[in-house]
């Protein structure tokens, strides 16, 4: 990574805390679905992340949303097309980001700090990258790191995205049980 060879990993300590005990003992995918707000080349469209969230609530996965204030009608169009899904925008600090990356089955997010803290924490992630940045400079490193790297985000498709996610997933660890017809 800096032409130093071996470079170990980074590894963020244990963070303190457990996620909101409305996730306790469900499955859940961080999304984050914002990014630098001055360089909107760097996000993938909330409307695909609504997609997204749709069909991993189908295959049992509960989707909360992450970000900051400025980015709550992200987080509106992800839950109009999910109602499933949780939206803890502008509700989360660095303490609460952390044990939500560390407990979830996945975090998949555009170029942006919470997918190196979940990366850091070694739980998989699935990264998306635009021309705007260079994932050999400033990805997330790690075993269970999926970097989807396109010139234009809004050309990555939500099927691609979700091959990705499923690659590097652990399977359910509660799985949904059907209904008894």
């Amino acid at each position: 990574m800096t032409g130093v060879h071996p470079t170990p990993l980074p590894r963020s300590p244990a963070a303190f805390g457990e996620p909101p005990a409305s996730l306790a003992g469900r499955d859940f995918v961080v999304l984050v679905p914002g990014s630098s707000p001055h360089r909107p080349a760097k996000r993938w469209p909330a409307s695909h992340y609504g997609e997204l969230a749709r069909r991993l609530s189908a295959l049992g996965y509960v989707s909360v949303v992450v970000g900051t204030d400025e980015e709550r009608a992200l987080a509106a169009q992800i839950r109009q097309a999910c109602p499933e899904a949780v939206d803890l925008v502008g509700n989360t600090g660095l303490e609460e980001l952390a044990a939500l990356t560390r407990n979830a089955r996945l975090t998949v997010g555009n170029d942006t700090g919470v997918c190196h803290l979940a990366a850091a924490s070694g739980v998989p992630v699935a990264v998306l990258f635009s021309a705007a940045s260079d994932p050999a400079l400033c990805a997330p490193r790690g075993d269970r790191v999926q970097i989807l790297a396109v010139a234009d985000l809004n050309e990555l498709g939500v099927d691609a995205v979700l091959a990705a996610a499923l690659a590097v997933m652990p399977p359910l660890a509660h799985p949904v049980e059907a209904a008894p017809a």
